[in-house]
């Protein structure tokens, strides 16, 4: 009975507890779908805010990177503009100015702001003729907001494009190279282009350092001395009806470049419009036969190698090699002569006979030494510099016409820079565009300092008994050579084309400078007999610029 009672009890409290747990389960199922719809509610939102935030961030994004972009692209072409306007000027030893700017404008165009690009493209090709109506149709179209139409504008061209009306036509400041000294120094200054960037002469050849330097450019010419040789050797040019030619004033114990100049010329302003012929600077680019100055080596390499200074040799004969003879233009009057002689009255016969007795070898090497047979290094760095021509054979033949200056080419400034290690005491110092600052030149000896004294005797007596008398100058002892080569027209020599050129040094008793002057096809006149060696040409032009630059000059 008991049992009974306690199983019917049993049952009656375990349907009360799962009726109740069912119960609970029931409510927990009830708080769950609301806790879970609450859930998924929110859930919900989260998402729609994360998708919204990154909608926004990318929008933002993209128009961060397109402001950024379009600001780098501008910043890059103002930061090109900067170093335009900054580039520093280029003056001469004693500051005078020889390259500047000048502040311009540029037009260019933000495409997404222009209102009419067909008209107002219309309105820019009448303004600016030379560009092309669909090449400025299709950039203001470009929805670019930045394309360059005309740079270096004029005042009155900023006029007649603020009257176009077109607010996406915009300005932008710069700068324009400028060069006050115009004709004056435009092979050695050079020239730019329209982005301000080195295209000749020293532009070109410190062009990066002109874009980085904080302070002019110091060159080591001089302005009022390269303006009188300007002068005299246009006019003597003119006189003289030549081609051209070129003139360099040089301080041999230094190798300074005091005035270089290269005839026909051209406006550095207006360079592009300029011809080949007037760009092309004889003086550093061109190579030439430039005749019995050559004769002054041969003398020095006589003297090096230990031919007495009375040994005399026969010039009264001519030279037979095969089929050819070698004479000399003005015989001497007597049949012998001493090494001094053959250079005074420039025997070819006797110079012949020494490069001869020296040999091939010894020519060879020595001419090496003094730079003749390597391209020249100098600090300008044109981009043209001439590499000398000589021939491949070295036979007997072209160890005797060499002797003389035939057969061999050099460029003006090459032969100079030569002459003066014959004249300075014997080292050999490269050419410099600017000022040497510690006076101590980067030179080597290449003769002896005893030679070096023999040949400025030889070539003070060519002055004063020889062919380059119409130099001589009151006040002042001046030694030379004059050298006169037929040019070299497709491998034919041409009797009737001549380049003619003088050296001269002084003064002599201490070399403080050396000039050379070189005519490109002087004519004859009848005042001088009609004849156009350099005895008569090159020579008075040298008197005329020596007299001219004398009192300018702080001789010791």
């Amino acid at each position: 009975m008991k049992q009974n009672k306690v199983k019917d009890s049993i049952s009656v409290g375990g349907e009360i507890f799962f009726s109740t747990l069912s119960k609970k389960i029931e409510t927990a199922k009830k708080k769950f779908k609301k806790n879970n719809l609450i859930h998924g509610r929110i859930s919900f939102a989260s998402k729609c805010i994360v998708v919204l935030f990154l909608i926004i961030a990318s929008r933002i994004a993209f128009m961060s990177f397109s402001f950024n972009f379009n600001d780098w692209f501008q910043t890059k072409e103002k930061t090109q503009i900067t170093q335009a306007q900054i580039r520093s000027d280029i003056t001469d030893r004693y500051g005078e100015l020889l390259a500047t700017n000048i502040p311009t404008e540029h037009l260019y165009a933000n495409a997404t702001e222009i209102l009419y690009p067909e008209e107002t493209a219309k309105k820019l090709v009448k303004l600016f003729p030379a560009l092309s109506y669909s090449t400025i149709v299709k950039k203001l179209k470009s929805n670019k907001r930045f394309t360059y139409i005309q740079k270096r504008l004029k005042p009155s061209e900023k006029e007649q494009i603020l009257l176009i009306g077109d607010p996406g036509l915009m300005f932008e400041n710069s700068s324009q190279r400028v060069y006050p000294k115009g004709n004056l120094f435009a092979h050695l200054i050079g020239f730019t282009n329209i982005d301000n960037k080195g295209l000749g002469g020293t532009e070109l050849a410190f062009d990066m350092d002109l874009d980085r330097m904080n302070e002019p450019l110091q060159l080591s010419v001089d302005a009022r001395i390269q303006s009188i040789m300007y002068d005299k050797l246009k006019k003597g040019i003119q006189e003289y009806s030549a081609l051209g030619g070129g003139a360099i004033l040089m301080n041999p114990n230094t190798g300074e470049i005091i005035a270089m100049m290269s005839m026909p010329d051209f406006d550095p302003k207006n360079a592009s419009s300029a011809s080949t012929d007037q760009r092309f600077n004889k003086m550093i680019s061109g190579v030439y036969e430039l005749g019995s100055i050559f004769k002054v080596f041969n003398t020095a390499l006589a003297f090096e190698n230990g031919i007495p200074v009375t040994k005399k040799y026969n010039v009264h004969e001519p030279l037979r090699i095969g089929r050819f003879r070698i004479r000399d233009d003005h015989p001497l009057e007597n049949e012998m002569a001493t090494v001094e002689e053959i250079l005074v009255h420039s025997s070819n016969i006797g110079s012949g006979q020494i490069a001869w007795e020296i040999g091939a070898d010894k020519q060879k090497d020595f001419l090496k030494k003094l730079g003749l047979l390597d391209a020249l290094k100098i600090d300008l760095k044109e981009g043209d510099i001439a590499k000398p021509l000589y021939p491949d054979r070295w036979a007997k033949a072209e160890i005797a016409t060499i002797s003389f200056g035939h057969g061999i080419a050099v460029s003006p400034l090459q032969l100079l820079t030569s002459i003066n290690a014959m004249i300075n005491g014997g080292f050999y110092i490269p050419p410099r565009i600017t000022p040497l600052k510690d006076n101590q030149p980067n030179g080597h000896r290449v003769i002896s300092s005893d030679v070096s004294e023999k040949v400025r005797e030889a070539m003070t007596k060519v002055v004063e008994e020889g062919t380059g008398s119409k130099v001589k100058t009151e006040g002042i002892t001046i030694g030379g050579k004059t050298g006169t080569g037929e040019k070299n027209i497709n491998g034919k020599y041409e009797r009737n084309r001549l380049i003619t050129a003088f050296v001269s040094t002084f003064p002599m008793e201490r070399p403080e400078y050396t000039l050379l002057v070189v005519l490109d096809e002087p004519k004859g006149r009848k005042q001088d007999f009609y004849f156009k060696g350099a005895a008569w040409n090159a020579v008075p032009i040298s008197r005329d610029i020596i007299q001219g630059i004398l009192p300018l000059l702080e001789l010791e």
